[in-house]
């Protein structure tokens, strides 16, 4: 079935997937990623050793340019949500990961390969579907790894490109080897809302509900009035409440 032609009308013709519509603030509570390691995801790091030694973290992220601002794209976000999949379920190390990336926008000609190309691991691999599961860090064997597939099953494509994912609810949980499951009830589609975070198939803007419960209204009345069921406002809230403050040492 043909997909309809999206209108860009309103992003000035562009598509709005790689506009820079995102503060690292947003894009850090959106992703449940601490700030100081998507700051050095995206920019990099420089700092000296204890024997005075320059050490450089090149940046795994390539932002939107000239913007003049630290601004992230909805590709972005989808580069980082992998990335944290890859960070949290299993603890490869970043050098690995760069090492990877190296070979990855070589083999791929792109600037965006986490989010242009389906990516697993298995182990401490990197893997990368090209018509098959690839092996990019040990001699493209190929497999497939179920864990992984927790977080790449809450990104949507629409012809042939990510047109839409569900940010966990809620920090996820370790469970077994890998996450568990957890249901879709947000989603960031940059042809909604403008890319911010929404009951998922609805407009209702996330911060919305949060903001009305805050200010004192039930939850049964956001859930009549929104025409949702109560878990689905509590989900909003729960995703939309305060994150610890902690930061990534091994970014």
């Amino acid at each position: 079935m043909e997909q309809p032609t999206r209108d860009l009308s309103l992003y000035g013709g562009k598509d709005p997937r790689d506009l820079p519509i995102y503060t690292m603030d947003e894009a850090a509570r959106i992703l449940w990623v601490p700030l100081s390691t998507l700051k050095t995801w995206t920019f990099g790091k420089r700092w000296h050793e204890p024997s005075g030694k320059l050490r450089t973290y090149v940046p795994l992220i390539i932002p939107p340019q000239d913007t003049g601002q630290m601004m992230l794209s909805f590709t972005n976000l989808i580069e980082a949500h992998v990335l944290q999949a890859i960070r949290r379920v299993h603890k490869i190390k970043m050098s690995k990961v760069r090492e990877a990336m190296r070979a990855i926008r070589e083999e791929f000609e792109s600037l965006h390969p986490l989010a242009e190309v389906d990516l697993y691991t298995e182990g401490k691999n990197i893997l990368v579907k090209y018509e098959h599961f690839v092996n990019m860090s040990a001699g493209k064997q190929s497999e497939i790894e179920a864990a992984i597939s927790i977080y790449i099953k809450r990104i949507e494509r629409d012809e042939g490109k990510i047109t839409r994912f569900y940010p966990f609810s809620g920090e996820p949980r370790i469970k077994g080897p890998g996450l568990e499951e957890q249901p879709k009830f947000v989603s960031v589609d940059p042809f909604v809302s403008f890319g911010r975070p929404v009951i998922a198939g609805t407009n209702i803007r996330t911060e919305i509900i949060a903001e009305r419960w805050w200010a004192g209204e039930a939850m049964e009345e956001l859930a009549a009035e929104y025409g949702l069921e109560r878990s689905t406002i509590e989900a909003a809230v729960r995703y939309e409440s305060p994150r610890p403050q902690t930061v990534d040492t091994a970014a």
